[in-house]
C-alpha cells in the first residue's frame, strides 16, 4: 500500500496513463468494430462497474427533476462524444485527436459569450484564434500532402459535446458527488446507445480475444472506470483549477502512448499544430483564472 505522500502523485500518473490511452485504444477497436459498437460496449461496461461500486458505497439516487438534465449530459457528453471520437479516429491519428479534444475550454468560453453574454478581452480572443489556428493545422496534417482530414471534424464535434456536458453538469454538482453524477450520466448514455449497438456483445463473444476486443475491454475498464476513480481521488485533494492544469499533459501523453502502443509516429504538422492549440487554451484558461472563473474540462 503506497504511503499517503505517494498516493496523490501515483493517482496523477495513473490518470495521465488511463485517459490518454483511450485514443490509441479506439484506433485499435475501430479496426473490427463500428464506432457505434465501440461506444455501446464502452459505456455499458463502464456503467455496470460504476453501479456495482456505487451500490456498495451507498450512491445517491437522482431526483425526479434532475433526470432530464442527467440524461442530456449523458447522451451529449458521453454518447455523442464517444461516437465523434470513434468516427474521427478511423482516419485521424491518436495524437491529432488528443490535441483537438483539448480545445474543450475554448468551446466553453464561446458558449459563455453567446448564451451567457459574457464579455471577453482581446487576450482571450487571441487565445481562441490561436487554438483554432492550431486545429486547422492538425486538420490539414497529412503524410502525403496538404489536404483536409475530415475525420478531424468528427473529433472537433466530440470536443464540442464535452464542452456542452461540462456546462450542463455544473449545476448538478451542487446536489451530487462527482462519482454519483458521472455514474448516472454513464447509465443514461448506455441506455440510449444500447438499443442500437447491443449486437456488439454477441459479436465479441464470437470473435474471442482479438486485439480489438481487448481494446474494448480496456476502454470500459481502464479508461472509463479506473480512470474516473483516479480523477475523483485527485479532484478531492487538489483545487479544480490546479487539476485542470494537468489536463494539458493528456494530449502529450496520448501521443507518446500511441507511439509506443501502436507505433503511430505523429506527423510534424500534428505536433506543431498541437503545440499551438495548447498555447491558445493556456492563454484562455490563464485569463479566466485571473478573473476567478476557472475552466474545468474532463478529457478522456
Amino acid at each position: 500500500m503506497p504511503s499517503a505522500s505517494l498516493r496523490l502523485p501515483l493517482a496523477l500518473i495513473g490518470l495521465l496513463l488511463c485517459w490518454p490511452s483511450a485514443f490509441p485504444a479506439i484506433r485499435i477497436a475501430v479496426r473490427e468494430f463500428t464506432p457505434l459498437e465501440v461506444t455501446a460496449f464502452r459505456l455499458t461496461g463502464a456503467a455496470v462497474l460504476m453501479l456495482l461500486i456505487g451500490a456498495a458505497k451507498g450512491m445517491k439516487r437522482p431526483r425526479r427533476e434532475h433526470l432530464l438534465p442527467i440524461a442530456l449530459c449523458g447522451i451529449i457528453g458521453l454518447m455523442v462524444y464517444n461516437l465523434g471520437l470513434g468516427y474521427g479516429l478511423q482516419t485521424v491519428s491518436a495524437a491529432a485527436a488528443g490535441f483537438i479534444v483539448a480545445m474543450g475550454p475554448i468551446f466553453i468560453v464561446l458558449f459563455s459569450v453567446f448564451f451567457l453574454k459574457e464579455k471577453i478581452g482581446w487576450k482571450t480572443r487571441s487565445g481562441i484564434a490561436i487554438s483554432f489556428l492550431g486545429a486547422s493545422l492538425i486538420a490539414f496534417a497529412k503524410p502525403g500532402g496538404f489536404s483536409l482530414e475530415w475525420g478531424a471534424l468528427y473529433v472537433l464535434s466530440a470536443a464540442l459535446a464535452a464542452a456542452v456536458m461540462t456546462l450542463t453538469q455544473k449545476p448538478l454538482l451542487t446536489h451530487y458527488t462527482p462519482y454519483d453524477i458521472t455514474t448516472w450520466m454513464t447509465v443514461a448514455a448506455a441506455l440510449s446507445v444500447l438499443p442500437l449497438g447491443w449486437h456488439v456483445f454477441p459479436k465479441v463473444w464470437a470473435m474471442g480475444p482479438t486485439p480489438s476486443v481487448w481494446a474494448l475491454v480496456h476502454l470500459a475498464v481502464v479508461v472509463s472506470f479506473v480512470g474516473y476513480l483516479f480523477w475523483g481521488y485527485v479532484l478531492s485533494r487538489l483545487p479544480a483549477s490546479r487539476v485542470a492544469s494537468f489536463m494539458y499533459l493528456i494530449p502529450i501523453s496520448a501521443t507518446l502512448i500511441a507511439w509506443g502502443w501502436i507505433g503511430e509516429v505523429p506527423h510534424w504538422m500534428t505536433v506543431f499544430g498541437g503545440a499551438v492549440v495548447i498555447a491558445g487554451v493556456a492563454i484562455v484558461n490563464i485569463r479566466r483564472q485571473q478573473k476567478r472563473q476557472p475552466v474545468d474540462v474532463v478529457i478522456d
